[in-house]
């Protein structure tokens, strides 16, 4: 319950949207709420977070978003967008990205989430993945006054040093970073059915004796991708698999 009053003290501290008589002749997009529990690396539960979020997915293009898209009085006149709508992401991305260029950072060529600042004091990189932003530097007055700044800017909450992100674990200290992913390689285990099964040296099975028919089942290929882009996501912290 908590959680909700924070999303709806927020979405109004933001002045996201206001009030307006409904037209009879124009088809209202609902909302909904999405629930999520945050857990720390060790399974704990860290806190509980809730979202309004629109139904996207009963917008039509041409209508209710593109560029060329005319306002039209609505329930709700939505002033900022609001999570679920397809044009959110793209809104809250230019407004991240014009308020970084502003500020002196410089947008990577080849990866439009990644942002650099430099100065005589050092330089700071920032990453952004949606509204979730990660960032370092070789200054640390650098890293505090961009904190600062931000929270200043936007309602912004600090978690502190970075333990894990987009399903990987950091483990940082003094003279390295480890990246891993014993949390999702578990995940993967259980989902597959494989958490009982007994490690090898090598996936190949040994004794098997192949034969043109065995009499067995198709393999379900649905099954067989799903596993397969699972572990392509797990060769982010172990390349090595690429080669088992």
């Amino acid at each position: 319950k908590k959680a909700m009053e924070d999303e709806i003290t927020m979405i109004e501290k933001n002045n996201t949207w206001e009030l307006v008589d409904r037209p009879f002749d124009k088809p209202i997009i609902g909302v909904k709420w999405i629930y999520k529990t945050k857990l720390n690396l060790d399974g704990s539960v860290q806190k509980n977070k809730a979202w309004l979020v629109a139904k996207g997915y009963s917008q039509k293009p041409g209508i209710d978003f593109n560029e060329t898209f005319a306002p039209v009085a609505r329930l709700d006149t939505l002033k900022k967008a609001l999570y679920g709508l397809k044009q959110a992401p793209r809104a809250w991305y230019e407004e991240i990205n014009s308020y970084f260029i502003k500020t002196g950072f410089y947008r990577s060529p080849s990866e439009a989430t990644l942002y650099t600042k430099m100065s005589t004091s050092g330089i700071l990189i920032v990453s952004l993945y949606v509204d979730d932003i990660i960032y370092t530097g070789s200054s640390k007055e650098m890293m505090a006054a961009f904190k600062n700044d931000m929270m200043r800017q936007y309602e912004m909450t600090d978690l502190g040093l970075l333990h894990h992100f987009l399903g990987l674990g950091v483990l940082q200290i003094d003279t390295c970073i480890f990246l891993y992913q014993k949390k999702y390689a578990k995940t993967l285990l259980d989902k597959f059915g494989l958490k009982d099964c007994k490690s090898v040296a090598t996936p190949l099975a040994v004794n098997e004796k192949l034969s043109k028919v065995d009499g067995s089942e198709l393999a379900d290929e649905t099954l067989y991708r799903q596993m397969v882009g699972s572990l392509l996501y797990l060769t982010a912290t172990r390349p090595d698999i690429m080669f088992a």
